[in-house]
């Protein structure tokens, strides 16, 4: 080996993964607990082979900002629709986590790390230039492209962790972030998604104290960021309000989030860490173990998780996917998929869906259904986003094999 091979061969990354290897090799299903679906190989909402046919990333340690640069080359459609969508599904839109389990898996099959879409840091870095006017372009690139880093290193994180605890408990090992990861889909733009509540609230943590030029800090665009994200990545600063409205600190959605880890699932009885004073000491220790202490824990080192950087030529036609439908999309959608048959009209037209309840069609004030419109029909119809894109793929549109076989609850 060359003396440059061997350096590569001592980098953090490949000391990290080859140890993941020896892990992972031995790990095994969970006995009596079934997959409700295979896990998703990333943090992103598209299912991967709508990113396949994204160019090969390019890897960049760190990226690569220069003084006097005018910004990413991303145009106004891009940021648009980056704003839309991220507004809809979250920050998970402009960038992703793909873990090292699924390496081999799509997207970029033999890579895994942070993927950022170079148009996803056009689009945060405009949304910061926004909130201050005066801010350079080149430090809202900076700021823009540390969000999304921060965001996607905590999801590492608690991939990493998980590891550690697969193969430090007791007993037969078991492949326990995969059945998280499985179970989570049930879950995704929901509350209980703690994991991207504690992204966000990591980043905002990381971040908030930076100073900028134009003066102050940069707290104030973090939370104007995030507050106009979705549930849960406006949940970032704890205590928050559930549907309950009952407030859960910071260590409570750790607890949870580290029970859901530890079991392969979220499943209820993992609230009584935050209400059965029994089991109160056992929630402190495990949100105390699951949260990293940003300056000191050992995975901090940008080494070991790679950074990719993707430049999308068909971003905005990708981010499409999740804004609001077209208005004649949007009725074949209520009226085909979910058997919704006209119940009543007033200044707007209410439909009976296949599962009882009652939806309200917009006015046709727009071409396209708005995000909150969206979000509240496909709440009474109990699908959430991803759902809603994979079906809209699947039926073509809601042209085939509609109605759905089978109506859900709604999302209370």
């Amino acid at each position: 080996m060359t003396d440059r091979e061997m350096l590569e061969a001592w980098q953090p990354a490949n000391a990290f993964e080859s140890h993941a290897k020896l892990i992972l090799r031995d790990l095994q299903d969970i006995p009596d607990l079934d997959w409700l679906e295979q896990p998703p190989t990333t943090t992103s909402p598209f299912d991967p082979f709508d990113l396949e046919d994204l160019p090969d990333p390019q890897r960049r340690a760190r990226w690569p900002f220069r003084r006097g640069r005018r910004g990413i080359d991303a145009d106004a459609q891009d940021i648009t629709a980056g704003k839309d969508a991220m507004r809809v599904a979250g920050l998970d839109v402009l960038a992703f986590y793909k873990s090292f389990r699924f390496r081999a898996k799509a997207p970029f099959p033999g890579h895994w790390g942070i993927f950022i879409f170079e148009q996803g840091i056009a689009t945060v870095a405009a949304d910061y230039c926004a909130t201050v006017p005066s801010l350079p372009q080149a430090e809202a690139d900076r700021l823009a492209f540390r969000t999304l880093l921060e965001h996607e290193r905590y999801h590492f994180w608690i991939d990493a962790w998980s590891l550690s605890m697969e193969d430090a408990i007791g007993g037969p090992k078991y492949k326990r972030y995969e059945y998280y990861l499985a179970h989570l889909q049930n879950l995704k733009l929901t509350e209980n998604d703690f994991e991207e509540s504690l992204a966000n609230n990591h980043a905002f943590n990381r971040l908030r104290r930076v100073k900028l030029t134009s003066g102050g800090v940069a707290e104030p665009l973090l939370r104007d960021l995030f507050a106009a994200s979705p549930v849960p990545y406006c949940n970032f600063d704890p205590p928050i309000r559930n549907s309950w409205k009952a407030e859960i600190s910071r260590a409570q959605l750790e607890a949870n989030l580290a029970g859901a880890l530890l079991n392969g699932n979220l499943i209820p009885a993992f609230r009584m860490l935050t209400q059965d004073p029994c089991a109160y000491a056992v929630g402190q220790t495990l949100a105390g173990a699951v949260r990293p202490t940003p300056y000191s824990y050992p995975l901090s080192d940008p080494g070991i998780c790679p950074i990719y950087s993707i430049n999308d030529a068909n971003f905005a036609a990708r981010m499409r996917a999740f804004q609001g439908p077209p208005l004649r999309e949007f009725q074949a959608f209520i009226e085909d998929y979910l058997g919704g048959r006209e119940a009543r009209q007033t200044d707007h037209k209410f439909y009976r869906i296949d599962n009882g309840e009652e939806v309200k069609f917009p006015n046709p004030h727009d071409d396209h259904i708005r995000g909150y419109e969206l979000k509240n029909v496909l709440g009474l119809a109990g699908m959430q986003h991803p759902e809603f894109v994979r079906e809209r793929q699947r039926t073509q549109r809601w042209r085939k094999n509609c109605p759905r076989p089978k109506p859900k609850p709604t999302l209370r």
